[in-house]
């Protein structure tokens, strides 16, 4: 979990958080669109959809930091406008996601129990560990270790458990090797931009 008194080291310059959130949900959406467009005439619906969602999700954290540091910038002022994006990202791409879907499945899909899940599990955590930082103050930097350990085996496992439940599913099945490095390479390119 991340200090509170860090979150706002990197509070400063406010147009560099302005311009994050606007690369994130409007400019790269935007540009991966004009990327995605041409290419939709050669991928199953469910692939062209996959590319949408993928253009409108923010960084994580621990990437955003070590692209940062790598580049010898600011990384308050990653985790910051990390942390932010991330935020707001909790409303803005479930919204954008099942209204695009939506439109694509001529489908009503209600928002508020995903809304009141995602509360449960990101937005309820994020304050209970803020909260539970001031009190157990002292033990926190050996928790830190353990929960990095923690965290990755958690992302780990949930990209197993998709891709999984995608071969379980059949979607693998339906994508011959040439569509497969089609993929690949157009993921590479759009997250290399």
């Amino acid at each position: 979990l991340i200090p509170l008194r860090e979150l706002a080291r990197g509070y400063q310059p406010g147009r560099l958080h302005v311009f994050v959130f606007v690369w994130n949900f409007l400019l790269f959406p935007f540009i991966a669109a004009v990327l995605v467009w041409p290419m939709s005439t050669l991928m199953p619906d469910g692939l062209v959809a996959g590319f949408w969602l993928l253009a409108i999700l923010p960084t994580t954290i621990t990437s955003a930091v070590a692209f940062t540091s790598l580049s010898g910038g600011n990384a308050p002022n990653a985790i910051f406008s990390t942390v932010i994006s991330n935020l707001a990202a909790i409303i803005i791409v479930p919204t954008l996601s099942v209204a695009y879907l939506a439109m694509e499945a001529q489908a009503e899909i209600p928002l508020a129990p995903l809304f009141a899940r995602l509360f449960l599990l990101i937005i309820l955590p994020l304050f209970l560990g803020q909260f539970a930082r001031r009190i157990v103050a002292e033990i926190t930097p050996s928790v830190v270790k353990a929960a990095k350990r923690i965290n990755y085996a958690i992302i780990l496992f949930i990209v197993y458990a998709s891709f999984a439940r995608s071969v379980n599913a059949g979607h693998i099945q339906n994508l011959d090797t040439g569509m497969v490095v089609f993929l690949l390479v157009g993921a590479v390119l759009l997250l290399a931009l």
